[in-house]
C-alpha cells in the first residue's frame, strides 16, 4: 500500500472520530467504553485546551527567565560538545553552532513526546478504571448530588456549633472534626467525562441565615443533560436548567450582598 493511501485512510478515520466525539454526548446512553476511550484519547486535548488559557498567567519576568535559561543551556551544550569534539575525538572539522542547536531542539521534542506518552498512558488507565466511565448518565449525577448534600449537611452542623455563622473556608469543616480528615477533597471535587475535574462553588450564607431557599453549593457547569446541581441550606438539592440556576444565584447575591 502506497504511503499517500495510508495517509488518506488515516485522515478519514481521524475525521470520523472527530465527528463522533462531538455528536456522541448528545445521545442518551452513549457511555459505551468502546467509544469513549478512543475518542477521549484522540480529542481529549481539544476539550481541555478550552479551559487552559484562563488558568495561564504569563509574565515578562517568566518569559525572560525561560529565554535566558534556554540560551544558557544551548551555550553550555555547545561548549561541552566543542570540547569533546576537539579534545576527545580529535576531529579535524570544528563543531558548528547549528549542530548544537539541532541537538537542543531534538532534546526538547523528545522531552515533550515523553510527557505526552506518559499522559496518554495515565489517561487510558484512568478512563478504564474510573467507575464513572461505565454509567455516565447515572453515576456522575448520583455522585455529585450525594457529595453536595454531604457538604451542605456539614456546613449546617458547623452553623449549629458556631451560633449560625458559616465557615469562611471549607477546610474548617475538617479542622472542627465535622468531616473526616482527607474527605473534603473527595466531596468537593466534581468529575465528569467531558470536563476536567473542578470544585463546587461555595456560596457562603449570611451569618445567622436559615432561609431554606438560599443555595449553598452549586455546580459550576451542567452535570447531566444541561442540568446544574444546587444544594440548599435545608440540606435539600435541585437539578436546574440555566434560568433556574441563575435565579437561585441571584437570591444568594441579594441575601449576601455579593456581586459574585
Amino acid at each position: 500500500m502506497k504511503s499517500h493511501t495510508i495517509i488518506k485512510w488515516f485522515l478519514w478515520i481521524l475525521a470520523g472520530a472527530t465527528i463522533v466525539s462531538f455528536i456522541l454526548p448528545a445521545f442518551p446512553g452513549s457511555s459505551s467504553l468502546v467509544l469513549q476511550v478512543p475518542t477521549r484519547l484522540l480529542l481529549g486535548w481539544y476539550r481541555h485546551l478550552g479551559t487552559v488559557p484562563e488558568n495561564l498567567g504569563p509574565t515578562w519576568q517568566g518569559m525572560a527567565a525561560g529565554a535566558t535559561l534556554a540560551v544558557a543551556t544551548t551555550l553550555a551544550l555547545h561548549l561541552m560538545l566543542t570540547s569533546i569534539n576537539r579534545l576527545i575525538l580529535n576531529a579535524s572539522q570544528p563543531w558548528k553552532w547549528r549542530w548544537s542547536f539541532s541537538i537542543m531542539v531534538l532534546s526538547l521534542v523528545l522531552f515533550a513526546t515523553t510527557c505526552a506518552s506518559v499522559g496518554i498512558v495515565h489517561h487510558s488507565v484512568w478512563v478504564m478504571k474510573n467507575p464513572l466511565s461505565y454509567d455516565a448518565s447515572k453515576g456522575i449525577l448520583t455522585r455529585a448530588i450525594s457529595n453536595a448534600r454531604q457538604l451542605a449537611t456539614a456546613v449546617s452542623l458547623y452553623q449549629e456549633d458556631h451560633a449560625g455563622k458559616a465557615p469562611d473556608r471549607l477546610e474548617a469543616l475538617e479542622n472542627n472534626d465535622i468531616l473526616e480528615k482527607g474527605s473534603l477533597f473527595r466531596l468537593n471535587t466534581i468529575e465528569t467525562l467531558y470536563q476536567p475535574p473542578t470544585v463546587w462553588v461555595y456560596l457562603k450564607p449570611p451569618d445567622g441565615s436559615q432561609n431554606p431557599a438560599l443555595p449553598i453549593f452549586a455546580s459550576p457547569f451542567p452535570i447531566d443533560h444541561g442540568k446544574y446541581v444546587v444544594a440548599f441550606l435545608d440540606r435539600s438539592y435541585q437539578t436546574m436548567d440555566a434560568a433556574q440556576y441563575e435565579a437561585a444565584l441571584q437570591r444568594w447575591r441579594e441575601a449576601s450582598g455579593s456581586t459574585q
